[in-house]
């Protein structure tokens, strides 16, 4: 963001030191001199604000959470340090250069747990926000059934074998309890949350949709 902020700096400059350039050209009357670089002064703020705004916005992280089912029993993980410590999630993480989504939920699932899972099904769209942070993360919600490999725990995660009947939502995301129900009897989803810190929900949507 920082280097958009510094071109669109320059760019209102060079507007600003233009239009005083036409002034002393007489493009514009002597006489409205003053009122001219007002003028000017206004249009470079003006840009350089939306500017900001602009960039703000387009800070999206893209992000993946893998949820692994045997039957009854979901397979969850315990975070162990970093974003979300000491919650129970699904696997999951960022996605990296080159690297398309479905590839990085692949790979951190294996990263994470242990298991290869070659087909994953995507059930869900997630977004979040959080009161005084740009950064809008956009979570791609998958699921499946048929895996390998064995359970490890890794140095981000140790994994936990639940029934789905007793999921533990007290030491998990406040926003879990809202859509996990949806998960849990195959209904895709698509949904926003804006977050007071880790643990207040201000307002969200959840819809139940039939593509991704």
């Amino acid at each position: 963001m920082n280097r958009i902020v510094l071109l669109a700096f320059f760019l209102t400059q060079i507007n600003f030191h233009f239009i005083l350039y036409l002034v002393s050209r007489r493009c514009y009357p002597i006489e409205n001199f003053e009122l001219v670089s007002v003028y000017a002064r206004e249009v470079t703020s003006v840009v350089l604000i939306n500017t900001v705004r602009y960039a703000q916005a387009k800070m999206i992280k893209i992000l993946t959470l893998v949820l692994v089912r045997d039957g009854k029993r979901i397979l969850l993980g315990m975070k162990k340090r970093g974003f979300g410590e000491g919650r129970w999630n699904g696997f999951g993480g960022k996605v990296e250069k080159q690297e398309t989504v479905i590839d990085g939920a692949k790979r951190e699932l294996r990263e994470e747990c242990g298991l290869v899972s070659n087909i994953l099904e995507k059930i869900g769209l997630l977004k979040f926000e959080f009161v005084g942070d740009p950064q809008l993360l956009e979570v791609h919600v998958f699921t499946t059934e048929q895996f390998t490999g064995t359970v490890e725990e890794s140095s981000e995660m140790r994994p936990e074998w639940f029934d789905t009947t007793n999921i533990p939502f007290d030491k998990m995301w406040p926003d879990d309890k809202l859509w996990f129900p949806l998960y849990l009897k195959g209904q895709k989803f698509s949904g926003y949350f804006l977050f007071q810190g880790h643990d207040n929900i201000l307002k969200y949507t959840l819809d139940e949709v039939d593509d991704l």
